[in-house]
């Protein structure tokens, strides 16, 4: 309407970063109600084709991808589940396991890693881009950070992968329990309406984020509020 700049008009009430970093909490809150997380973990074991190294590769990289478009911790609430599923589905001794101390300390290292990989992947990112516009007038680009941040957050996940399997080799699993574990995801919960809505946000949102760059009324607080108005609708 013209009466201000959307910063100056919350300005009486909170800073622009913190509606921003809310609006990142909600995308973990959102994604661990779907039917996705099931899918995930038998999309990580088919990878893997019965290695124990390939389960901790799809496990880590997915881990650190998911953490890009959420809180770190968010991305461990949805990611320690699936990997303790499919650590008793394998069978494996809980503390001895080395496959196991794979995947948990990398689940932790991974979720930290991918956070860097985006400005909304971790309430440090927001809180640095406002105060470098609030102390120097620069504005970093979503897309900007992305194509820095991104492949440099896979390429260290993948060091920390290659350093924890040498640290701990994984046990290698055996067929018959492996193909008894593949049949058990072979019939998955269907995904529903809710489920697409909620992954169509989050594509939306990121989308608005990414076209932010070049045009300027898909700011990072803009997008924020309009997903959270969005994402508050009933249903």
């Amino acid at each position: 309407t013209g009466a201000g700049t959307a910063s100056g008009v919350i300005a009486g009430f909170m800073s622009d970063s913190m509606i921003f970093l809310i609006f990142c909490f909600t995308f973990g809150t959102i994604l661990n109600k779907t039917a996705f997380a099931p899918r995930i973990a038998a999309g990580v074991l088919k990878f893997s084709k019965g290695n124990s190294k390939r389960i901790v590769l799809a496990y880590l990289m997915g881990t650190c991808t998911v953490s890009m478009f959420m809180h770190n911790m968010a991305a461990i609430a949805i990611f320690m589940p699936i990997g303790i599923t499919v650590l008793e589905a394998l069978e494996c001794e809980k503390i001895k396991s080395n496959l196991g101390k794979c995947m948990m300390f990398g689940v932790a290292i991974a979720a930290m890693t991918g956070g860097c990989g985006t400005p909304m992947g971790n309430p440090v990112n927001a809180l640095c881009l406002s105060l470098l516009n609030q102390t120097t007038g620069t504005t970093v680009p979503f897309a900007a950070w992305c194509v820095v941040g991104m492949p440099l957050s896979w390429l260290i996940t993948y060091g920390i992968y290659f350093s924890l399997t040498r640290i701990y080799r994984p046990e290698q699993l055996s067929e018959e329990r492996f193909a008894a574990v593949m049949e058990r995801y072979s019939v998955l919960e269907p995904i529903g309406r809710r489920d697409w809505l909620a992954l169509g946000t989050l594509v939306v949102c990121i989308g608005l984020l990414v076209a932010g760059s070049w045009i300027p009324v898909f700011s990072l607080l803009n997008v924020a509020l309009l997903g959270l108005v969005w994402m508050v609708f009933p249903g």
